[in-house]
C-alpha cells in the first residue's frame, strides 16, 4: 500500500518510520507547497503542490493518488487539517482514505475556545478562557479572585505558540482586549485570553485505525517551551530529541495496520 504525506516540511522522521512500518509492502510519498521542504528528499517520490487553501489542491492530490496508486493520505499540519478534512469524502469517492479525524473533531481541537467549552461541557477541568468580547467577565473574575495575573493571550486558531504573549497588568490586559476587538481579523482568528498556568506541558499522541479504535497512545513531556519572551524551563538536548524520535518510532512500529487498514 502506498501512502502520501502532505505538508511534510521538515518531518523526515515520519517518512522513515512509516517506511519501516510498511516493511516493504508499499512506498511512502511526500508533498509540500514549498520546494524547499527538506523532508521531500527522503520520500520515495516527492511533489510540489498548491497550498491547501487553493482550489487546485484537491485536483493535485487526486492526480498524485491516481498516478501512483496511493490509498492513504496523511497530514499532521494544524493549518492544513481543516482543508483536508473538508475534502475527505471527495477523496473517499476516488478510493483514497484521508487518515485524519472528522471535520468537527478537528475544529474542536484547533479552535482553542471550542476546546475550552468542549472540555467544560464534559466536566473536565481547563484554564479559564475568554473571548476578546468578554472583557467584563474577565475583569469580574479577576476581582473575585477566580483567576489572577498574569494572563496569556493566544491566537484562537494557532500552533507552536506563535503570536502568544503574557500580560502582567490589568491596564495592559484591558488595552490588549480593546485592540483585539478593534482588529479587522475574522472573529475565529482573533486572540483569546486565558488563565496562565506555569507548568510542564504534557502531550498525548494517539493513533487510531480507520475504525477509530486506538492503536497506540504515547504520553510525553515537552522538553522546552515555545513561549515568546519566556525562558525555557528545560533546555532541549540531543538526548531529548532522541527520546522524542524514539517515542514516535514506537508509535509507527506498532502501526502494523498500515498494511491492512484499507
Amino acid at each position: 500500500m502506498n501512502i502520501l504525506f502532505t505538508s511534510i516540511g521538515k518531518r523526515g522522521y515520519l517518512i522513515e518510520h512509516f517506511r519501516e512500518a510498511l516493511g516493504g509492502c508499499g512506498r511512502v510519498f511526500a508533498c509540500d507547497a514549498s520546494k524547499y521542504a527538506s523532508a521531500l528528499a527522503l520520500a520515495d517520490k516527492a511533489f510540489v503542490i498548491p497550498r491547501a487553501d487553493s482550489r487546485d489542491y484537491l485536483p493535485a492530490l487526486l492526480d498524485i493518488c491516481h498516478k501512483h496508486d496511493v490509498k492513504g493520505v496523511l497530514s499532521i499540519n494544524d493549518r492544513e487539517l481543516p482543508f483536508l478534512a473538508a475534502i475527505k469524502e471527495d477523496l473517499a469517492r476516488h478510493g483514497v482514505t484521508a487518515l485524519i479525524s472528522e471535520p468537527d473533531v478537528i475544529d474542536i481541537c484547533f479552535d482553542k475556545y471550542r476546546t475550552y467549552t468542549f472540555l467544560m461541557s464534559h466536566g473536565l477541568g481547563a484554564p479559564r478562557t475568554y473571548l476578546c468580547t468578554q472583557t467584563n467577565e474577565l475583569l469580574a473574575d479577576l476581582e473575585r479572585q477566580r483567576i489572577e495575573l498574569p494572563i496569556i493571550a493566544k491566537p484562537r486558531k494557532g500552533s507552536r505558540s506563535v503570536g502568544n504573549y503574557v500580560i502582567r497588568s490589568k491596564d495592559a490586559l484591558v488595552a490588549a482586549m480593546r485592540r483585539t476587538v478593534a482588529d479587522s481579523t475574522e472573529e475565529s482568528e482573533k486572540h483569546i485570553f486565558q488563565q496562565y498556568v506555569d507548568s510542564d506541558q504534557f502531550s498525548i499522541h494517539m493513533l487510531n485505525d480507520v475504525t477509530r479504535k486506538p492503536v497506540s497512545v504515547v504520553g510525553m513531556v515537552n522538553v522546552h517551551r515555545h513561549m515568546d519572551g519566556e525562558s525555557p524551563t528545560r533546555r532541549s538536548t540531543g538526548m531529548g530529541r532522541a527520546r522524542r524520535c524514539s517515542r514516535r518510532a514506537c508509535v509507527c512500529r506498532r502501526v502494523q495496520v498500515c498494511r491492512t487498514m484499507m
